[in-house]
């Protein structure tokens, strides 16, 4: 009977002071600056995935707060750098956030020449460089 009573307080105050996660509050996509880096690279029309160090190279992206952003990528031993600025949108699918590069640079992920386009997705981002037969890359904030 001990037992039994114990249980129903332990319950009670277990389910009591459990939180729902609210993305939202957690993830502020007003905050900033913000870095977000690449953590899943998918080829092949999305039949190949890779992560971490087995990806063909390492990048990130950091957003200020007066609109500008520096993109960085490590491959094979170099670093490469974009910066432009960006525009948080939104459209009937959700948020999603338009890049323009100061001038073309080879790590454009895009199907458009100066521009590249990410969709915010729960707490991730993903470009839409797939769609036109580049890699599906996904991105996490980590800062």
């Amino acid at each position: 009977m001990k037992k039994l009573i114990f249980l129903t307080l332990f319950s009670c105050i277990f389910f009591s002071c459990k939180k729902e996660i609210n993305h939202d509050t957690i993830f502020d996509q007003n905050k900033y600056p913000q870095k977000w880096k690449l953590i899943e690279m998918a080829e092949n029309f999305q039949t190949k995935v890779t992560t971490g160090a087995n990806m063909p190279w390492q990048e990130s992206y950091v957003l200020d707060t007066n609109g500008t952003f520096t993109k960085t990528r490590l491959q094979d031993g170099h670093t490469s750098r974009g910066t432009g600025s960006f525009t948080i949108l939104e459209d009937a699918n959700g948020k999603y956030m338009q890049l323009k590069y100061d001038t073309l640079n080879n790590i454009i992920g895009s199907c458009y020449s100066q521009e590249e386009y990410l969709r915010f997705v729960a707490d991730k981002l993903f470009s839409t460089w797939s769609a036109c037969d580049g890699p599906g890359l996904c991105y996490e904030r980590i800062e």
